[in-house]
């Protein structure tokens, strides 16, 4: 009983006239940096297995998304501004899209 107790809200059951008891919801704080680099052995050029290297990070980017992380994703090609690419960390589906656009 002691255990219960220290979830109960009394200020809200003082108020409402019934026990209020607080719930507590577990938040992931996981997060996560994949890099991923498509150079080749001797820094030129593309990696010859870039596209099972794409495929692998996807995977993971999609199996820590699904375990509810936080994931940002690094790619060693440049961008337009000549900036190496940088998918901030984000959440859920919409994250998931992002990764999976950039690295594709």
């Amino acid at each position: 009983m002691g255990g219960a107790c220290q979830t109960i809200d009394w200020v809200a059951t003082s108020k409402v006239g019934c026990v209020q008891v607080k719930v507590y919801e577990r938040q992931n704080l996981d997060t996560f940096t994949v890099s991923l680099d498509l150079s080749g052995p001797l820094g030129n050029g593309l990696h010859a297995q870039y596209e099972d290297l794409i495929q692998q990070t996807a995977y993971w980017d999609s199996y820590l998304i699904k375990k509810d992380c936080n994931v940002e994703l690094l790619i060693n090609r440049l961008d337009k501004h000549s900036q190496i690419d940088h998918i901030v960390l984000g959440e859920g589906r919409n994250n998931y899209a992002m990764l999976l656009k950039s690295s594709g």
